[in-house]
């Protein structure tokens, strides 16, 4: 694991110090366990800026700088990305209405989802499944970027590297990047070099089988700037 080390030893935790403290639950009340998290002064230990948990069907997460907390269906994390700002090192911008948004982010990933539209056709309810299951996992990536989860620039460096630049192959490297972060380690058979850093990523949302949509060298290179990475700034000539 790049970026910060993890603070804990426990294997259903990450904590990253004045980042977040993650804990994933197998059994029992989410809803219980976010309590009894976020009233445990332990948690607090390495000053996280986010609490998170989630049982790999919901996601809860408090902001304890600003006291927020959200409670959603872990499919739905790319409506709520504005969210997670912050670990980014982007503070979120807070209207009188008491919504929250980084304007640029937020027209950055708008873009992009009308971009991918714009290059696919979905004709199906199942192929808009699809379509809206992948930006949770493309996000998931980026903020797993940010975080140090994924070692840093990884997960964007490796698509400006081994993807072609007119995006026609983005498709696949998808396919094979999802396989590996739903397959422990121990049990991969033979991916390509560059993916076997990844890690297992615990849980639901690699699990099911998904056609990730096509791309073009606009769509590639939306993808590539959306990290918050300052490396990503780099590979502009790949583009």
């Amino acid at each position: 694991m790049g970026g910060l080390p993890n603070l804990s030893k426990r294997k259903d935790q990450l904590i990253l110090k004045k980042k977040v403290f993650f804990q994933e639950i197998r059994d029992g009340s989410p809803f219980t366990a976010f309590n009894n998290l976020i009233n445990d002064e332990s948690t607090y230990k390495h000053m996280p800026r986010f609490i998170i948990l989630t049982d790999y069907q919901r996601l809860l997460a408090h902001d304890t700088k600003t006291n927020e907390k959200i409670d959603i269906k872990i499919n739905d994390i790319d409506k709520h990305f504005g969210f997670f700002l912050p670990l980014a090192g982007m503070e979120k911008i807070k209207y009188k209405n008491e919504s929250h948004v980084d304007v640029k982010a937020a027209e950055q990933m708008a873009i992009l989802y009308d971009q991918i539209l714009k290059e696919n056709r979905l004709n199906t309810k199942e192929e808009k499944h699809e379509l809206n299951l992948f930006f949770s996992r493309l996000l998931f990536c980026l903020f797993a970027e940010d975080t140090g989860i994924f070692k840093e620039a990884s997960f964007t460096n490796s698509i400006g590297l081994y993807t072609n630049p007119n995006g026609d192959d983005l498709h696949d490297y998808f396919k094979r990047l999802f396989q590996v972060l739903n397959t422990k380690k121990e049990n991969r058979k033979s991916p390509p070099e560059y993916l076997k850093g990844f890690p297992y990523v615990n849980g639901g949302l690699f699990k099911e089988n998904i056609q990730p949509p096509n791309f073009t060298k606009k769509s590639r290179k939306m993808i590539i700037n959306s990290s918050h990475s300052q490396s990503a700034t780099s590979f502009n000539y790949f583009l």
